[in-house]
């Protein structure tokens, strides 16, 4: 994607409209056993919609960045298994996925949907921002200021995870 293409894209707040194209990118950025189902992420959207940012291109949904609030220092896997445990004045931020449709991934399309979401997080006065990561991804979100503190206790979807904390 060209620079000028990458001008074009917008990053704003989701939509109930946008949840069908929301979980359609999630399935085939994740494994089955790591993705949010249309269920989950639609209940993920009633309890937090201001979480919910996506990008578009052309009027076409092709990523979002979502997550929830919590006081919790580390990104349980609990927190992946219902919206009880959200705490909305919670001082951290969670990423449950960053996911960008396969036609436009490596163009920078996440990269600005981070931006963008740690821009919110920092405006809507949290502390820090919150994500596991597998190994092969830490030193995509340290380009960002993310710091890990090694090994999650995270087992979701039978996966090795890794903790990453931004300061803010």
């Amino acid at each position: 994607m060209s620079e000028d293409m990458l001008n074009q894209i917008k990053i704003r707040p989701a939509t109930a409209q946008d949840i069908g194209r929301i979980a359609e990118i999630e399935s085939v950025c994740f494994p089955a056993a790591e993705a949010a189902s249309l269920e989950t992420l639609t209940e993920r959207f009633e309890a937090f919609p201001q979480n919910f940012l996506v990008a578009e291109l052309g009027g076409r949904l092709i990523g979002f960045i979502n997550g929830s609030a919590t006081s919790s220092p580390v990104l349980y896997d609990d927190l992946f298994h219902g919206t009880s445990l959200h705490e909305p004045q919670g001082p951290n931020l969670t990423v449950f996925g960053i996911d960008v449709d396969p036609a436009f991934q490596r163009r920078g399309v996440a990269a600005e949907l981070i931006r963008q979401y740690i821009d919110k997080a920092t405006q809507d006065g949290r502390k820090t921002i919150i994500l596991t990561c597998k190994e092969h991804l830490i030193h995509y979100y340290a380009s960002f200021g993310f710091t890990s503190s090694g090994l999650s206790d995270s087992t979701h979807g039978g996966a090795v995870w890794y903790d990453m904390t931004l300061l803010l």
